[in-house]
């Protein structure tokens, strides 16, 4: 292409002489077997970076597993980075901890694809650049097409028809299909948090009533409730200790069998059941929480949530909720949930699992 936009012709072309234009036509092939080789890494590269992201969230793993692990000072040295991060990052920051082994050999394998990558992209810059050069000025010798299983490879019929196909149907198709699953998540989760704060899911009860110095009070929590109201009005900066210990040794999240203190997403029996709740994990009322997992909601309107760990041996919760504003206390585990009036919790139906709960105000 001239100065002013005009495309020359090939014959017609002043600056590549034919002879070197087919030279360089056949050493760029042999470039090309890199950038071929680059995209390989490049694709390696965000699915390293996937799965550091991911694991945390979707494989439990116990808080013992930080202290009796042989590389303890990495743990201790994830947690000290994780000190200047802000709470949100907790999940990630006990997935690390507690699977340090699996966290240094993800980093590992993300820092030599990127190396590896960066190298790759430099070489094809160099040698693109000189080619061109070489080409222009007539200084390209003959050349014969690459004889490597790569250039073999990435010229076969079928590959070349297998890409094609990728390029133009199965993955334009897809990225389709994961853009509308992924605008109905947002809407969804966003109808939902709409819902939830105006009051529409908690509804507090007539006869919720504060608490004495030192009472205690008991309940019984039924993992079917979307928000369980529990009639206790708390106060804002009142401490309130929560004891929740499950009736039966077993909870029921539809097929899945788990407990009171919940489960993760590879933690389902089966395949299909694993796929479905990694699919469905934008619907959780909670998204960085486990599955089942319960919750301590105080308020109806607007509301504050705490976040109930159970005892990894028992499973059993006693926790210490300081409450941040006046209202009543609420229950819930987490699941999917629906951004529509009326039919918000009808993931909830297909819950089994009860807990008696002990509160008690203390100074």
């Amino acid at each position: 292409m001239t100065d002013d936009g005009q495309i020359l012709p090939v014959d017609g072309n002043p600056y590549e002489a034919a002879a070197s234009r087919q030279a360089r036509e056949n050493i760029q092939e042999f470039v090309w077997n890199t950038v071929w080789v680059r995209r390989i890494f490049y694709f390696l590269t965000v699915l390293a970076s996937a799965a550091l992201f991911v694991f945390p969230l979707l494989k439990r793993h116990p808080a013992s597993d930080e202290y009796s692990s042989p590389v303890r000072w990495l743990s201790d040295l994830i947690r000290l980075a994780g000190s200047f991060l802000p709470s949100v990052a907790e999940p990630w920051l006990n997935g690390y901890a507690r699977s340090p082994l699996t966290f240094a050999a993800i980093v590992a394998l993300l820092a030599a694809f990127m190396i590896v990558g960066g190298r790759l992209s430099a070489r094809i810059k160099n040698e693109m650049g000189a080619i061109w050069q070489n080409s222009i000025g007539s200084r390209l010798p003959p050349s014969a097409l690459p004889a490597t299983w790569v250039y073999r490879l990435r010229t076969s019929a079928r590959y070349v028809a297998a890409r094609r196909i990728w390029k133009f149907v199965v993955g334009p198709t897809l990225s389709a299909l994961f853009f509308v699953y992924a605008a109905l998540m947002l809407v969804n989760h966003l109808a939902y948090v709409v819902l939830d704060d105006a009051g529409f899911v908690c509804r507090e009860s007539v006869g919720a009533t504060r608490m004495q110095k030192e009472e205690t009070r008991k309940l019984i929590f039924d993992a079917r409730s979307l928000c369980a109201a529990t009639g206790i009005l708390l106060e804002d900066g009142g401490r309130y200790e929560i004891s929740i210990k499950a009736r039966e040794p077993y909870w029921r999240d539809g097929s899945i069998e788990t407990t009171a203190g919940g489960f993760y997403s590879l933690d389902a029996p089966t395949p299909w059941q694993k796929a479905a709740v990694v699919l469905a994990v934008p619907m959780r009322r909670e998204l960085i929480r486990p599955w089942f997992r319960i919750v301590a909601r105080t308020g109806g309107a607007g509301g504050e949530e705490s976040f109930l760990d159970p005892d990894p041996k028992d499973q059993s919760i006693d926790e210490v909720l300081h409450a941040t504003r006046d209202g009543e206390l609420f229950l819930f585990v987490n699941d999917a949930v629906i951004g529509l009036p009326g039919i918000e919790g009808a993931f909830y139906s297909s819950h089994s699992g009860t807990a008696d709960v002990t509160v008690t105000i203390t100074p």
